[in-house]
């Protein structure tokens, strides 16, 4: 009896797959099929986008505003330029000099016909007041000013360290000079600027003193506003602008800063 299972052993089998009827869904049917995936696909991706991925029209919104701010700030700044340039050239016809407060650059320059003669660097500057009360402060640039009066403060509220001479100098000590260093610039009723000497990093004595002063400087604050309110004191609308300027320099700016001086305020 023969072995029908013989030819089949040393050879795998094979099956075709055949596909279902076309009487079931048809060509047709299976496109559709196809297709409706395909679009179910699209729309799963445009709702969900990748974390971290903008949508185009978002990048392009997003860089049309960083445009606009970059050429506002251009504009602001090239009108406080032209401003200044303005005021200035009112000043240059003149002989004598002039004073340059550049409160963004932190800087005090005395120019003479457009020339800078010479600039101070201004540590711990400080603003106090109404600016939006000048005209000119919607240019960020106001002026200019005339010195009507400079006030002596007297003694500085920290006393200046001498440097320890050498023994062996046989030469005289240093006289002191007696030209103010603390003291008020006063521009009118409109702006005043008070001047510290001393360094950025000198301390006003202790730790107990400095609180101490603060707590008088605030409740003489308070009593001006109750004194104001009740109308026993004038209000003062100046905006005060306070800086420290080492000793050597404040006694400069004091000598330069004369009467009817005039300055230009940049914000």
């Amino acid at each position: 009896m023969p072995d029908r299972k013989a030819p089949h052993l040393g050879h795998a089998s094979r099956r075709r797959r055949t596909p279902p009827p076309a009487s079931v869904f048809g060509r047709g049917g299976r496109r559709a099929i196809r297709r409706w995936r395909l679009i179910a696909g699209l729309v799963l991706i445009a709702a969900c986008p990748a974390s971290g991925r903008v949508p185009p029209e978002d990048a392009g919104s997003d860089s049309l505003k960083r445009a606009f701010l970059t050429l506002a700030q251009e504009k602001t700044a090239l009108e406080r330029e032209n401003r200044a340039m303005r005021l200035e050239l009112e000043l240059v016809g003149q002989d004598s000099a002039y004073a340059v407060l550049d409160l963004k650059a932190r800087q005090l320059r005395f120019k003479l016909q457009g020339v800078e003669v010479r600039a101070y660097d201004l540590l711990e500057l400080t603003v106090a007041g109404d600016l939006s009360a000048w005209p000119d402060s919607l240019r960020s640039v106001a002026g200019p000013f005339a010195v009507t009066e400079k006030e002596d403060l007297g003694p500085p509220p920290v006393p200046r360290k001498l440097k320890p001479r050498s023994p062996l100098d046989i030469l005289p000590p240093d006289p002191v000079d007696p030209t103010p260093c603390y003291y008020n610039l006063c521009f009118g009723d409109s702006l005043v600027l008070h001047v510290v000497p001393g360094d950025s990093a000198q301390a006003e004595g202790t730790w107990m003193n400095r609180v101490s002063k603060q707590a008088l400087k605030a409740f003489q604050a308070v009593r001006h506003q109750i004194a104001v309110a009740l109308g026993w004191e004038a209000e003062d609308r100046r905006v005060r602008i306070v800086f420290r300027l080492p000793f050597d320099q404040a006694q400069v700016v004091f000598r330069s800063a004369r009467v009817g001086l005039q300055a230009i305020l940049i914000l």
